[in-house]
């Protein structure tokens, strides 16, 4: 999944709780979402709760990654969302968080 634009924190919480809801029967139980296309990076307390909402509404899924610039990684959400019981990780490249996730698949 891609996002894109000036996604708001109100609008990234929506997010999660539809993931929730879409992948409650997947049979693959990783995800993968793009972040690389966002106009801004959200401040550190939007990243924790962000990261907290994945955990609490995402932790079914066996692995989510999600693939940021770089430049942006800060570690705010992922630390926060593997506190609260998601297997998160976030990368700067697509190919490393696609590996990530097959890893899980092969398993």
């Amino acid at each position: 999944m891609t996002i894109t634009g000036a996604p708001t924190l109100a609008g990234m919480l929506r997010l999660v709780d539809r993931l929730h809801e879409r992948t409650q029967a997947w049979k693959t139980q990783a995800l993968l979402i793009d972040l690389r296309c966002i106009e801004h990076v959200p401040d550190p307390t939007s990243q924790a709760l962000v990261g907290e909402h994945i955990g609490s509404r995402l932790s079914h899924l066996r692995r989510i990654a999600s693939v940021v610039p770089e430049a942006a990684m800060t570690g705010h959400s992922e630390r926060v969302a593997r506190r609260t019981g998601a297997n998160f990780r976030v990368f700067g490249q697509e190919q490393a968080a696609i590996a990530w996730l097959r890893e899980a698949l092969a398993c």
